[in-house]
């Protein structure tokens, strides 16, 4: 696949962009960076890539999570992400509690979901994970999937799935492509 054929980067937020918390981060706090992962997404962006995050809520809009402390979580990403030159080209929700109504995995069908809000077929898009059962769903629709290991150790199946330490070497990855 030739540098020009990528155009999208889908990125996990937790535990890829920042450090697992228990349960989830529920406030601004609580959102850590990972060692480069602020400047991975500057280089994804100034190579031309458009760069979307993906973040699983159940709780968002309850009174756990709500709407507006989740945006005050992603505006402080976004004054970080600035600081390094950096942007979000878009930032998706999941929340894992609703249903398909399709039949489809719902997280099939988020990645479906922003890959068409920017005009972008999937075989153009890249998705970055910690999670090989995401990355399945993924890799399923034709989109390059590549694991990152900073998250748990994983002995799942993992399918031939591209790996990274982080997402600055997902980055460089991608960015080879």
């Amino acid at each position: 696949m030739s540098a020009m054929a990528l155009q999208l980067v889908i990125i996990e937020r937790d535990g890829v962009i920042n450090e697992r918390v228990p349960g989830s981060v529920t406030t601004p706090e609580l959102l850590n960076p990972l060692a480069g992962s602020l400047e991975a997404i500057a280089r994804l962006n100034h190579a031309g890539m458009r760069v979307a995050v993906s973040v699983t809520h159940p709780e968002t809009g309850t009174t756990d999570l709500p709407i507006e402390t989740l945006n005050r979580i992603h505006a402080r990403l976004q004054q970080l992400l600035a600081r390094r030159g950096g942007h979000l080209d878009g930032l998706f929700i999941h929340n894992s509690a609703t249903g398909s109504p399709a039949g489809n995995s719902p997280v099939r069908e988020l990645l479906q979901d922003i890959a068409g809000r920017f005009s972008i077929p999937l075989e153009q898009t890249a998705f970055v994970s910690g999670d090989p059962h995401l990355l399945a769903c993924a890799q399923a629709d034709g989109a390059t999937a590549i694991l990152v290991q900073t998250g748990p150790t994983h002995t799942a199946d993992l399918n031939n799935l591209k790996t990274a330490a982080d997402l600055m070497a997902a980055a460089d990855e991608i960015i080879r492509t």
